[in-house]
């Protein structure tokens, strides 16, 4: 299985309860399985929790709709997750927070692969 793009959906980025909830979606034709890396740097607030999902694109009904959860996140660290994908071209991350007044700094890659 090969590499058919790298990309970095959230560039050091800070996700708070007021932040957005979704990234763009990203075409990647032929995907099999994405390979998501989390960093987490930082992990503030009271109880905080970060909940990862990747979604994908429904032409028919023209929205995104949940292909994986990818995690719960409540500290520090750098993880690897994988995805299998079965049929789909453009890919999104979603997430969600938990807690009072939490924010993590986080940066978010993905490979994707296929045949």
């Amino acid at each position: 299985m090969k590499v058919l793009k790298y990309f970095e959906w959230l560039p050091r980025q800070d996700i708070t309860s007021d932040s957005d909830t979704h990234h763009q979606g990203v075409y990647v034709a032929g995907t099999e399985k994405i390979i998501l890396f989390v960093r987490i740097t930082t992990v503030e607030g009271t109880d905080p929790t970060l909940d990862l999902y990747i979604d994908i694109y429904d032409p028919i009904i023209n929205d995104f709709v949940q292909l994986a959860h990818v995690g719960t996140f409540t500290k520090t660290g750098f993880t690897m997750h994988t995805v299998n994908v079965d049929g789909g071209q453009v890919f999104s991350l979603r997430w969600a927070v938990g807690g009072t007044n939490p924010k993590f700094s986080t940066q978010i890659t993905a490979e994707f692969r296929g045949d």
